[in-house]
């Protein structure tokens, strides 16, 4: 579990970087909180044939 919170912060400081703005993240629901524009950015479609399925 502390490899994926140690990558978490590295993606959201990314993801500041990107939007060129701070974000408030909500560690319980891994969610910015009020923040759509940002939650969208969490995933993106999966390429053909290489889709995740469960």
């Amino acid at each position: 579990m502390s490899h994926h919170r140690s990558v978490t912060v590295l993606h959201l400081a990314n993801l500041c970087l990107l939007l060129n703005r701070g974000l408030t993240w909500d560690l319980a629901t891994e969610q910015m909180i009020g923040d759509d524009e940002a939650n969208a950015h969490q995933s993106r479609s999966q390429r053909k044939g290489y889709e995740i399925t469960v």
